[in-house]
């Protein structure tokens, strides 16, 4: 799943008042991120992710992204797994004429079967698992079809 976020930051945002905003994720591994700072920011759009009051993106505390026409992008191996499913943007603006906007796309894998791409060790016995539990589905659903098919040509 790829989630995708729009985050406003109005002028003259000050740093001691940052503009905050709440957007709702899902249960599962972040796997990726992407900020895009578009043209005209000119450094002067700040950004960063917290989960839980605990700031996430960039990992050293206190620190925002702020770049011009350009993508900070990463992969990551962050479980979220706990409610809230939601994360919080905080950001200021030194413009002190234009808003600016900051889109973040957050890549999630929900389902531990794609866990396990990322996860290999701790998640290898769910996987087994998982493609049991598929297989069976799939066994039962073509005996189902062939059972179907046998009642239509009588």
């Amino acid at each position: 799943m790829i989630f995708n976020f729009e985050f406003t930051i109005p002028p003259n945002t000050s740093a001691s008042s940052p503009k905050r905003q709440t957007f709702e994720i899902c249960y599962g591994l972040i796997y990726r991120i992407e900020i895009q700072f578009p043209p005209g920011c000119s450094a002067l759009a700040y950004q960063r992710i917290l989960d839980g009051g605990h700031q996430i993106y960039p990992s050293n505390q206190g620190e925002f992204f702020h770049l011009d026409a350009m993508v900070v992008a990463f992969d990551d191996v962050l479980l979220k797994a706990v409610e809230p499913f939601e994360l919080l943007f905080e950001g200021y603006n030194l413009d002190d004429t234009w808003p600016h906007t900051v889109y973040t796309r957050i890549g999630i894998a929900d389902k531990d079967i794609y866990m396990a791409r990322f996860l290999p060790s701790i998640t290898w016995d769910k996987l087994i698992e998982a493609l049991k539990n598929e297989k069976s589905l799939q066994q039962a659903a073509g005996a189902a079809s062939f059972t179907s098919l046998q009642e239509t040509f009588k």
